[in-house]
């Protein structure tokens, strides 16, 4: 099969070559070495471009921002959304996957529990080489910083905080929680299979994973994909010919990106652009 992870960008009036690589973020940096032009193309380049400037996270300013965002409303906690039994059941997970007690984190939004749960259950369950303190996209853009190479980042973290922790409503958020634990089998099963789709390059299966359906309350509800995705896409096509006209570009966002109608190798190749995969 075809490799589909990493893309060499030219045409449209471009001087040079830039590149755009799909990452994952429960992925194991060990695919850096399986793709033998991703180093050098990263080298390459003058700038690296992705979703946020990840070192913006360490700031005492964003992370308060972060901070306020994860937190419930002043008149509601956790133990409101849930009956006795769900959140007994929830709290046994955290305790034992998180190690913490929901009384003592109940005024943490669902989904904010939920993300550290689905970490620390692939790491229990699956693990595979992948270390949460390498993520693909802050190592990349370290070894870029550390090349004195320019950072830039196509949203800020005050963006991603609100589409991530307000943009779906506590119901849904407790809802997708509660299916988490009481599926846990299934939805590492899910997590494993889209890692794998990852790791074989297959950016198809992968997007076919995350938009498969199969008649639970996890299914995407309508408008939460093109959330996600497609219209952050949209906006990110809009911003990228100023970016890639300063010279060569290594772009790294997340792999679902890339693929579909209104996946950032479709809008390119509208704009003019030509993608080639590199191996």
């Amino acid at each position: 099969m075809q490799a589909q992870l990493l893309w060499k960008i030219s045409g449209n009036g471009l001087e040079q070559p830039s590149y755009l690589f799909g990452t994952h973020h429960l992925a194991p940096i060990r695919i850096m070495e399986d793709i033998v032009e991703l180093r050098p193309a990263l080298s390459r380049a003058d700038q690296v471009v992705g979703e946020m400037v990840m070192s913006d996270l360490q700031n005492p300013e964003t992370m308060m921002q972060m901070q306020q965002m994860i937190l419930m409303p002043a008149d509601t906690t956790l133990s409101m959304l849930f009956t006795s039994e769900q959140y007994a059941l929830i709290n046994s997970h955290t305790k034992e996957n998180i190690m913490l007690d929901m009384d003592v984190v109940s005024v943490l939004k669902p989904i904010a529990i939920q993300n550290n749960l689905v970490v620390a259950l692939y790491l229990k369950l699956i693990g595979d080489g992948y270390n949460p303190q390498f993520q693909l996209d802050t190592f990349i853009q370290k070894i870029g910083a550390d090349n004195g190479k320019k950072i830039l980042g196509l949203e800020d973290p005050a963006f991603q905080f609100d589409l991530l922790f307000n943009r779906s409503t506590l119901s849904r958020q407790a809802t997708l929680l509660l299916y988490l634990v009481e599926n846990v089998d299934k939805n590492m099963q899910n997590a494993r299979e889209l890692t794998e789709a990852y790791m074989a390059q297959d950016l198809e299966k992968m997007e076919a994973l995350a938009l498969e359906k199969d008649g639970t309350q996890c299914d995407p509800l309508p408008g939460e994909w093109e959330a996600m995705v497609d219209n952050r896409n949209f906006n990110w096509v809009k911003q990228l010919p100023d970016i890639l006209r300063e010279g060569s570009t290594f772009i790294a966002v997340g792999a679902l990106h890339l693929p579909g109608r209104n996946g950032l190798l479709s809008l390119l190749r509208e704009q003019g652009y030509q993608l080639e995969p590199l191996p």
